[in-house]
């Protein structure tokens, strides 16, 4: 059974689902339904996705006075953000991003690559990333 709730904040819909191994994942999707987020492991038990898809800004994110969004995972001290980029299997440049814990597990990625930097960054900052 697949749940789904939109932030009023970030405007995306966060949809909870079970995969083929019958484990919890969520996915964000943006106003022209494109998935712009997702988890990147499943979870046993619907509570710890849901933790994991709120430290991402599903139901916490709030803007600060400049307009940004920021969400727990916005905070340094615990989570770090990576933007980068690669060569795809055609040797184009590609840009993507994921947030790491201080466990050191990725608690979300882009769910796609972009050509160019600045879209991977705005997309990032729907999840909470504050810097440039």
């Amino acid at each position: 059974m697949a749940t789904s709730t939109k932030d009023p904040v970030t405007g995306l819909a966060w949809e909870f689902y079970r995969d083929s191994a019958t484990l919890w994942r969520w996915r964000a999707e943006a106003a022209n339904n494109r998935i712009v987020g997702a988890s990147t492991q499943g979870y046993h038990n619907y509570s710890d996705c849901f933790a994991n898809a709120a430290t991402l800004g599903n139901g916490t994110a709030q803007r600060d006075q400049y307009g940004h969004i920021i969400t727990p995972a916005s905070h340094p001290s615990l989570y770090t953000w990576t933007v980068y980029e690669k060569h795809d299997a055609y040797r184009k440049l590609e840009h993507r991003w994921h947030v790491v814990a201080k466990n050191g597990n990725i608690i979300g990625a882009s769910s796609e690559a972009y050509t160019h930097r600045i879209h991977c960054v705005e997309n990032a900052r729907l999840f909470g990333y504050i810097g440039t």
